[in-house]
This record gives C-alpha cells, sequence and structure tokens, in this order.
C-alpha cells in the first residue's frame, strides 16, 4: 500500500507539470511565426505529452480501485476537476466519477466551491439544444454515491439553483 500511495504522488506530481507545459505551449503557439519544422517537432511533443497525460490519468484510475488510494487520491479533487473544465477530456470524466463513488468522499472531500464551480460550468457552457451531461453527472455525483444521498449537497444545489442571486 505504501508503494501505491508512493506512486500516486508522482503520478499526480507528472500531470500537474504537463498541464502547465501544455498549458505554456498553447500561449506560445498562439499568433507564432515559428518555422514549419519548429511547429512540427513541437506539435509531436504536445501530442506525445497528450498521451503521457492520459496514460497517467489510466493509472490513477486503475490504483483508484483501492479504497486507500482512493481517499488519498481525493486530496487533490481541486486539481483533478480545475483541468478537467479547462480540458473536458473524457479519461478525466470517468476518473473522477470513479473517486466520488465512494461514500467518505462525498462527505469529506467535496466542498461547496466544489459544486460551485461545477454549476458555474454546467452554466457557462449550457445550451437548451443539449446540455452537458458530463457536469449533470458530476453534480449528481456529489448528491449521491452508489449507496447513499447525501441531502446536505442536494440541498445546496437545489437552493442555488432554485433561488433568486
Amino acid at each position: 500500500m505504501i508503494r501505491s500511495l508512493g506512486l500516486i504522488e508522482v503520478l499526480i506530481e507528472i500531470i500537474y507539470f504537463i498541464e502547465q507545459i501544455l498549458s505554456q505551449w498553447e500561449a506560445v503557439f498562439k499568433g507564432s511565426s515559428h518555422s514549419d519544422n519548429n511547429i512540427s517537432k513541437r506539435k509531436y511533443e504536445k501530442d506525445r505529452l497528450s498521451e503521457i497525460f492520459k496514460d497517467v490519468y489510466r493509472l490513477l484510475t486503475m490504483l483508484s480501485g483501492e479504497k486507500s488510494c482512493k481517499i488519498y487520491i481525493a486530496r487533490w479533487l481541486p486539481l483533478f476537476l480545475k483541468q478537467y473544465y479547462k480540458l473536458k477530456k473524457e479519461f478525466m470524466h470517468e476518473f473522477i466519477l470513479q473517486v466520488l463513488q465512494d461514500p467518505f468522499i462525498i462527505k469529506n472531500c467535496i466542498k461547496e466551491e466544489n459544486i460551485q464551480e461545477c454549476m458555474m460550468e454546467l452554466r457557462r457552457n449550457f445550451s437548451p439544444e443539449a446540455p452537458e451531461e458530463k457536469y449533470l453527472q458530476l453534480l449528481s455525483a456529489f448528491c449521491r454515491n452508489k449507496s447513499n444521498a447525501v441531502p446536505g449537497n442536494q440541498l445546496f444545489i437545489m437552493n442555488s439553483f432554485l433561488k433568486p442571486n
């Protein structure tokens, strides 16, 4: 178990730094006038880093199957949620939903700020023709895990949507 927790630490550092690098590269290549050779090399590097990023999330998903690892991973839920809202990748969504299945995590690790942030993303990306189901699934996971409802979170979400600002 100690090895798994150490591995989780390393994986979280990797995704944090890859996300930082990818963000910097996005800023650099917007409107840049680099040579075609340099751009294709950077595109290859970006694609490779994106694949590593995805693989790290897959490893974290596998490790989150163990309860002690899932609880340890939950410490970084704000980071994972922030990255998900920014990148909107399916593998990230699946990972977060898996972590949120644990009743302990919902009750002890999810804060009102996490719920508010998800609701802001839902409102920002909402379209009546195609509502963002992924945000609705996250809100649902905040309200109910596989075994229990979380009345405090349900009430908070209901009040946030129904009460005028």
